[in-house]
Formats: structure tokens, C-alpha cells, sequence
């Protein structure tokens, strides 16, 4: 085990939970009932213990915040994240609550549908994330995320953002009522089917419009709707969007064959972190995420597939560019 020692450099408030696999071979109709193939529990902590733990295997000291029940599964994500040298001395555990659960349908070609249960860090307070996040007023970015509830994340970046921290929201799954202005975020990430909610556009909209062109009007409108400070907007192996100071970038990605694509997304939010950490751009901090990315697509499971620092260096030596 990885001991956390150093002062956290970036703070995780979102869901931890445990993932159920099932294989299936297309998602099922309303009333139809189908097969599943292999299915098992397996290493998927929720977005904020998935980031948190990919963030912790590439040495960026982490601390988790958050509320998970004294049941198995919070158990286990205590262990992945102690594994990982993430730091657990905030983490409220209570009787009270049920840690989250929730399943994941992949199929032969790596696409997944997700659904998950309620989280726990749903039973936070406002005092308590206060207290919590005063004991790290240090630390240099705060990530959270809508997989807990949407006014208890903001509520965190308020209170982050008023001490001079950078925050980041990853808003997944965006509320169908909306998300309002999001002042107190600094970054923006979305992956392109959130982008067209909270740009309000309807499919009819999207027809026969492709291209980096319209892609660039989407992102634009995001932030005219929201007012975040940067936007970036995740578009699978096709790369990402950066719109940053009202310049618009597109950033290719690495064409990779996708064995698993759950969790790919927290890892992109992982390696954007650690490179901000490191000292990048959000441009360099993308492409950097963007190759980490291709290589956790192409192994199986979600925490499994977050490679430690040597490894994902190795990766980037063979492949191509630099690395911190």
C-alpha cells in the first residue's frame, strides 16, 4: 500500500460506488427481457472514486471527500483508494446510508449504457463539506460532479472557489431541469451529448450538421448558457474541444481499438487534473488526457484499465509526446 503523505494537491467531492458488469449484445427494449453474459462485481468506484484512484496511481497526492455507508461495498472502495495512496481521513462513514451501486451494459464493441443508484454522499451537509474542504484549504484544484446532488456540488466549488481554489465540473449526468449559471466554476468538462442538453439544442437540431465547425457553435453556446470559465468537451476517440479565453481548439485524438470505454471519461478528467498539477496548459493538459484515454479504452474494466505513472509513461514513449 501507497501512503498518502504529502498535503493533497487536488480534492475529489463526487459518488463512489461499485460497479455490476453484464455483457449484453444490444440494449433491450421497454418490456423486453434479455441475456446477459458474465456478469460480475468489478473495480468501477463511481466518478468520484474512479477519478480520485486514477488520480492517486499517477502520484498526484488526492484526497476523496465525500459520505459512504459502513456496509461491503464501502469497504471496498476504502481499499481501492488506501491502494492507491488517495487520502481517506475525510471520508464520513455512517450507518445511515447505503453505499451506491450501479450497472454497467457493454457491448461486443466496448459501448456502455451506465445507471446508477442514489449516492451516499447525498447525505452531506453543507457544514460538513465546509469543514472538510477548510482542512485542505491548501490544495490547488477541486473536481467534482452531478453523479451526487447537483446543489451539493456547486455548493462545494462555491465554497472552494471563495478560498482560491481552481475547480472543475464534470456535469454527468446533467439534470433535465438544467444547471443554471455556473459562476463559481473555473472548468467546464462535458462529453458532446451533455454539451447539446445544456446548449439546448433538440436531435432535430443536430441533423446532417457534423464537423468542428458546428462543434465549435455547441461548446460556444455552452458557455453563453452557462457561464463557466473554460469548457471542454470530450468527444471519444475523435479527441476533445477546448474553448478557453474565447478561442476555440480542437484536439485530435489516438485512434485506439476500444476493448472497454466505461470509465474512460473519469480518466480523461484524472490525467487533465494531474497534468494542471504538473504545470500544464489546458491545451497540453488535453492532449496528454486525450492519449491516457486511448490507453485505458483498450483494456478491460474501469479502475483496472488506470495505469500508474510508469506505465502510462512507458505508453507515451512509444507513442509519441513528452510527458511531465
Amino acid at each position: 500500500m501507497v501512503a498518502a503523505k504529502e498535503a493533497p494537491r487536488v480534492l475529489v467531492f463526487n459518488n463512489h460506488g461499485v460497479g455490476q458488469y453484464v455483457r449484453i449484445d444490444r440494449l433491450p427494449k421497454w418490456g423486453e427481457t434479455i441475456r446477459g453474459k458474465d456478469w460480475q462485481f468489478e473495480q468501477d468506484g463511481g466518478k468520484g472514486s474512479n477519478v480520485a484512484i486514477a488520480l492517486g496511481r499517477l502520484k498526484i497526492p488526492t484526497a476523496f471527500l465525500g459520505k459512504i455507508g459502513k456496509d461491503y461495498w464501502g469497504d471496498l472502495g476504502i481499499s481501492w483508494m488506501e491502494e492507491a495512496g488517495v487520502n481517506i481521513c475525510r471520508i464520513r462513514r455512517s450507518e445511515q446510508v447505503n453505499t451506491c451501486t450501479g450497472i454497467i451494459l457493454t457491448d461486443h464493441d466496448g459501448r456502455n449504457s451506465i445507471v446508477v443508484g442514489e449516492s451516499s454522499s447525498n447525505a452531506m451537509t453543507i457544514e460538513e463539506l465546509e469543514e472538510d474542504i477548510g482542512c485542505f484549504s491548501n490544495a490547488d484544484i477541486l473536481i467534482t460532479g452531478f453523479e451526487i446532488r447537483e446543489d451539493l456540488a456547486l455548493k462545494a466549488a462555491k465554497i472552494a472557489h471563495n478560498k482560491g481554489i481552481c475547480t472543475i465540473l464534470n456535469a454527468s449526468p446533467v439534470p433535465e431541469h438544467g444547471i443554471g449559471m455556473l459562476l463559481d466554476i473555473d472548468i467546464l468538462i462535458i462529453n458532446w451529448e451533455e454539451a447539446c442538453v445544456l446548449a439546448q439544442i433538440e436531435e432535430e437540431e443536430q441533423d446532417g450538421k457534423t464537423g468542428n465547425g458546428y462543434r465549435a457553435q455547441v461548446i460556444r453556446r455552452v458557455k453563453q448558457t452557462c457561464l463557466p470559465g473554460n469548457v471542454i468537451m470530450t468527444l471519444g476517440d475523435e479527441g476533445c474541444m477546448v474553448l478557453e479565453d474565447d478561442i476555440c481548439t480542437w484536439i485530435p485524438g489516438v485512434k485506439q481499438q476500444a476493448v472497454d470505454t466505461t470509465g474512460a471519461g473519469d480518466g480523461f478528467l484524472a490525467a487533465f487534473a494531474a497534468n494542471l498539477v504538473w504545470g500544464k496548459t489546458i491545451t497540453e493538459a488535453c492532449r496528454w488526457a486525450n492519449r491516457y484515454s486511448a490507453y485505458t479504452v483498450a483494456h478491460q474494466g474501469t479502475i483496472p484499465s488506470y495505469p500508474d505513472r510508469e506505465t502510462i509513461e512507458r505508453f507515451m514513449d512509444d507513442s509519441g509526446p513528452d510527458t511531465p
